[in-house]
């Protein structure tokens, strides 16, 4: 009995701090793009995604299907906060029905949220950014830029319009 007491007591004291470590602003800010979501480029349909949040809220799942029929799911997880004046950013893993898997890290620039990572396409490492525009907002912007060179110049590959479905 005094172990489960003890067992209940220690879970009491430690659920605050859980929740604290799942509560940066740019993890906020990804959280708020849960939902259902209609994507275009250049204005035909490229695919849906949903996001919601699991992990009691301490992770985001996102479910996208192209167009094209290629499926993939991501997992996004907050950086724990550290103090008020360190930047807590975001993490990504992604992963398709190819098989492509893609990590990558996150933050927040104003109300702009920007994911980089390593990856390899047809052979090559590479590094992908993906640029989020409107976070926050119905209506997103998604430029998504590769790097040949480490990430010293970078190249447009794609800019995907999202919105939310009613």
């Amino acid at each position: 009995m005094r172990i489960a007491l003890r067992i209940l007591l220690m879970l009491l004291v430690m659920f605050p701090l859980v929740a604290d470590a799942c509560d940066n602003a740019t993890f906020a800010k990804l959280k708020r793009l849960a939902g259902d979501w209609q994507v275009t480029r250049n204005g035909h349909t490229a695919g849906v995604l949903q996001f919601r949040e699991g992990s009691g809220g301490c992770a985001i799942i996102e479910e996208w299907t192209a167009a094209d029929g290629t499926r993939a799911t991501a997992l996004h997880w907050p950086d724990p906060v550290v103090d008020e004046e360190t930047p807590a950013g975001v993490h990504q893993v992604y992963v398709d029905n190819n098989g492509w898997v893609m990590q990558a890290s996150g933050h927040l620039e104003k109300n702009v949220l920007i994911y980089s990572g390593e990856t390899t396409i047809a052979g090559e490492d590479v590094m992908l950014r993906a640029t989020l525009h409107g976070i926050g907002s119905d209506s997103i912007v998604h430029i998504g830029d590769v790097s040949k060179d480490g990430g010293v110049t970078w190249e447009r590959i794609s800019t995907l319009h999202y919105y939310r479905k009613p």
